[in-house]
């Protein structure tokens, strides 16, 4: 496997399930991890709990389907699709 040490890895979901069990992973490897995450308070448990464990981690705050949505929308209204707007990416 190739060496992680000091990559840097974002994650989104990182507060809890698979994206907490990735971001775990990467810190036991040695990567520098970004943590995003909607829900504040597990995030900040998870930034505070792969710090303890000495792995360099940062958490942002985010809705990641918002920024989805901007990207997404306007290729799909140039093929012809949806003009649907809210947080859900189709």
């Amino acid at each position: 496997m190739e060496d992680l040490a000091r990559r840097v890895v974002v994650v989104t979901g990182a507060a809890s399930g698979i994206g907490r069990a990735l971001v775990d992973a990467f810190g036991a490897e040695g990567c520098r991890v970004v943590l995003a995450d909607i829900e504040e308070e597990p995030l900040a448990h998870a930034v505070s709990d792969l710090q303890e464990a000495g792995v360099e981690a940062t958490g942002f705050v985010c809705d990641v389907t918002i920024a989805a949505n901007n990207l997404v929308a306007p290729g799909k209204r140039a093929q012809g699709g949806s003009r649907r707007s809210g947080n859900t990416v189709h």
